[in-house]
């Protein structure tokens, strides 16, 4: 129904009422596939005859409508520019300590050693920091008790499933030297997924939702607010640095691009695979 004036669709997008008038009229609205999936509801706005289900990621990578796991946050952000620049921030997280300095521990991004693979359904980047010093984020995370005066290896999971999902792992523990190798690895700590959801809604805007799946302190919802909290403050930072980013319809970085050729670090390797992954999925729908 149509909250202005409502008139009133079928199924199809067929008016078949307008209050105002006796009856519909000849005229329909273009519908598209949603499936909905636990906490997310997913839109098909392409080809229907291309519209695969079984394209969703899976959600048992990520904790999601999982047993065993509970979920924290679902917030929603309204971004002012495109979604290309929110993914490359999230893929490339050497900028903790700098954006999110009163994050402890955001430093140890600036380390280690990174690597990316291609799963079924994603394009992942494994980042491992050895000989890490435990912080005091852990200790909000798992409480003083689960402290160790021994240095730990800290994994950090990136999924990139799509340009409308991207889920990366909080820091997920393990003994010295041990590397994850995908999302059911032990670890000697719970795990905690930070799930970053994003919908177009103009070329210079983006929907942007958050939330967090986690397998520890499951009935703690104090703690699960607590999270969500910390969660909310990290994702504003991003938007305003983003949109600081952003000059009227022409982002600074475009601006920039014109004039000189853009400054590559090693840290970007899995934003430029994700440029590439993304630049392929509009040739192959094209």
């Amino acid at each position: 129904m149509c909250g202005y004036h409502g008139f009133q669709f079928d199924a199809k997008g067929k008016c078949v009422c307008i209050p105002s008038q006796k009856g519909g009229a000849n005229f329909e609205q273009p519908t598209y596939l949603l499936v909905e999936k636990g906490y997310l509801t997913w839109i098909w706005m392409g080809d229907p005859e291309k519209a695969d289900p079984n394209l969703i990621p899976p959600y048992e990578s990520f904790g999601l409508d999982q047993p065993g796991w509970a979920v924290s946050g679902g917030d929603y952000f309204h971004l002012k520019a495109r979604a290309q620049l929110l993914i490359d921030n999230i893929m490339d997280l050497t900028h903790l300590p700098h954006i999110h300095h009163h994050v402890p521990g955001g430093d140890t991004f600036l380390s280690g050693k990174r690597k990316v693979v291609e799963t079924d359904f994603s394009l992942r980047q494994l980042h491992v920091m050895t000989d890490q010093p435990w912080s005091d984020f852990f200790n909000f995370l798992w409480g003083q008790e689960s402290a160790t005066s021994n240095t730990v290896t800290i994994n950090s999971m990136t999924d990139f499933y799509g340009p409308e999902l991207v889920r990366i792992s909080g820091p997920w523990l393990t003994d010295r030297g041990v590397e994850v190798e995908d999302s059911f690895s032990e670890t000697t700590h719970g795990k905690v997924n930070f799930i970053h959801g994003m919908t177009l809604e103009t070329d210079n805007s983006t929907h942007y939702f958050g939330m967090q799946t986690l397998n520890f302190r499951l009935d703690d919802e104090a703690f699960g607010r607590a999270l969500g909290d910390v969660d909310v403050t990290i994702r504003l930072q991003d938007v305003d640095a983003i949109e600081a980013v952003k000059n009227g319809g022409i982002t600074r970085v475009d601006w920039a691009s014109g004039r000189q050729k853009e400054l590559v670090a090693v840290a970007d390797r899995m934003a430029s695979r994700v440029r590439q992954k993304i630049k392929s999925m509009l040739e192959l729908e094209s």
